[in-house]
């Protein structure tokens, strides 16, 4: 009987994977795996042409994934392939909340403001990227390829300086051979070995899109977008973290000092699963109102109990963007997120985070 990847269009088969946030390297492992059924790493790292050591990172982010199956109690471990009906249950059922989530915004759509414009060279690019990264009052999220971080890198920092929340996905990374070139650039970065488009969303309401020939010095037909829309800067946003899942920390900046404000839910989460990290107990005053109303706001109080996160290696949210915490008001626990959520029982409009003493 043939195998699954002969029996499909290979080609298709990958770029449906890349579509989903894998890696070239994540789908050649993958697909090798699926071919045999279950395998020892080295075997695997040789089918893919990595390196033995850069295989378990690959295995470790798949079986992240719910796609295999580690077991680590034989000696040498072995990788299982996991059904595919198994396998991909836990991406059906996420793409299902989407879904259901962005159907219920659907039925009750707002008026938002709409603007597109047309960047054709990659000066006019780096020059409008840098205005943009200027103008954020509390969050960048961009992927660009290494070799054009020096065009952006004193903005970005500048950026940094003024307190706005940065995460940075380098694509094309050849950062080992400049490590000191991401210092200060960016609240998080992380790198993936993959040729991508530059991602830019900028405080949840603007941003860019380029192709990677208008980064480079070509001239051709493609164009860059930048775009002044909030559902178009979330849609923009969702890729972004789907790359991101599947990319690898180089750089965590110093969280914050507590107590600290916050105006957005990922800056409040990010020092708040560090400090966590570092074995402090936190506590959250926010802001809220209850999801997907247009109530009055009110205050809530309590000692945190879980934070999922999406920012930090390990990551445990469910979907790809979720950021939130639950928080234990007394009488009950209850999930806050930030605005525009879909999932927890509340959105924060502001959040002051403190630590016991």
């Amino acid at each position: 009987m043939p195998n699954l990847v002969q029996m499909s269009n290979p080609d298709a088969l990958r770029d449906d994977l890349q579509r989903f946030g894998f890696s070239e390297k994540e789908i050649d492992v993958y697909l090798s795996l699926v071919e045999r059924g279950s395998a020892e790493p080295k075997t695997l790292a040789s089918d893919a042409g990595v390196s033995t050591s850069y295989i378990y990172e690959v295995v470790t982010q798949l079986d992240s994934r719910n796609l295999v199956r580690i077991e680590e109690h034989q000696s040498p471990a072995v990788v299982h392939a996991r059904r595919p009906s198994e396998a991909f249950q836990t991406l059906s059922a996420r793409l299902d909340r989407i879904e259901d989530a962005v159907e219920e915004r659907y039925q009750q759509p707002r008026a938002e403001p709409m603007s597109l414009g047309v960047i054709q060279s990659r000066p006019t690019f780096a020059s409008r990227l840098r205005e943009l990264i200027s103008q954020a009052d509390s969050e960048i999220r961009l992927s660009l390829p290494f070799a054009f971080l020096s065009e952006v890198e004193a903005s970005l920092k500048s950026a940094v300086e003024d307190g706005v929340f940065v995460v940075l996905l380098l694509s094309e990374s050849d950062y080992e051979a400049r490590s000191g070139a991401v210092e200060d650039v960016a609240t998080v970065v992380n790198r993936i070995d993959a040729q991508l488009p530059a991602y830019v969303a900028i405080d949840d309401a603007r941003g860019l899109i380029a192709p990677l020939s208008v980064l480079a010095w070509e001239h051709g037909p493609e164009e860059a977008i930048e775009f002044t829309n909030p559902t178009v800067t979330g849609v923009v946003s969702v890729a972004f973290f789907g790359l991101y899942q599947s990319s690898t920390t180089v750089m965590l900046r110093r969280p914050n000092t507590l107590p600290r404000r916050y105006s957005g839910i990922r800056p409040a989460v990010y020092d708040a699963e560090l400090a966590r990290r570092r074995g402090r107990s936190l506590h959250v005053r926010a802001t809220v109102r209850p999801t997907g109303a247009d109530d009055e706001t009110e205050t809530i109080e309590g000692p945190i109990t879980e934070i999922r996160q999406s920012l930090i290696a390990p990551t445990n949210s469910e979907l790809l963007f979720e950021n939130a915490f639950e928080v234990d008001v007394g009488n009950r626990r209850v999930s806050i997120g930030g605005v525009g959520a879909f999932m927890e029982d509340y959105e924060a409009t502001s959040l002051l985070l403190y630590a016991d003493t």
